[in-house]
């Protein structure tokens, strides 16, 4: 009995050590894109989204594995006419950090899986759109570790890889998006 007691000495001394590292940090991301179509559209302007929702990250070394939960709102201008598209997604990446100066700043490459959920968008758009959309984003960043937060900036490419329209079904777009984001 004693052994066993004396066992847990030091799992026990070590749990506080590892308990905030293993919930990971907990974040919020912000970010500005540009959509690009395939095919080329012909005098057809390109929309802009903007980027906002919560995230989570958990560090292991020099890599990482990061989930965001994002809010997507497409919009574009036709003239007189407002046309936007509203998307959920839930992208998991992995990040691999490349330390410049240890422990404070670091470039970061990233990729993963995204996909966008359709929530609502404008009359013509509501009625075609299809429910998910599978995206793969890859990037660079670079991060600043201040101890209490994290603040880093990605620039990440996505590549479209399943139709968002039901009636278009070679349409694809690229998307280059500018991410900030501040980890607790």
């Amino acid at each position: 009995m004693k052994k066993s007691a004396l066992a847990l000495i030091p799992l026990l001394a070590a749990a506080p050590l590892c308990s905030a590292s293993a919930l990971g940090s907990f974040g919020a991301r912000a970010g500005y894109g540009l959509h690009f179509s395939d095919p080329e559209g012909k005098g057809a302007e390109e929309p802009t989204s903007f980027v906002g929702g919560a995230a989570w990250k958990l560090d292991v070394l020099v890599a990482a594995v990061e989930v965001d939960l994002l809010y997507r709102r497409a919009a574009l201008e036709v003239g007189d006419t407002k046309i936007n598209e509203d998307r959920f997604s839930v992208g998991a990446l992995g990040r691999f950090s490349i330390p410049i100066v240890p422990l404070f700043f670091s470039l970061d490459l990233v990729g993963g899986l995204e996909p966008r959920f359709f929530v609502t968008g404008s009359e013509g758009v509501e009625d075609n759109a299809k429910a998910m959309t599978l995206y793969l984003p890859v990037g660079v960043g670079a991060s600043l570790d201040l101890q209490l937060i994290d603040l880093n900036l990605d620039m990440r490419y996505e590549r479209q890889l399943t139709p968002s329209s039901k009636s278009d079904e070679d349409a694809r777009s690229h998307n280059l998006t500018f991410l900030a984001g501040v980890f607790f």
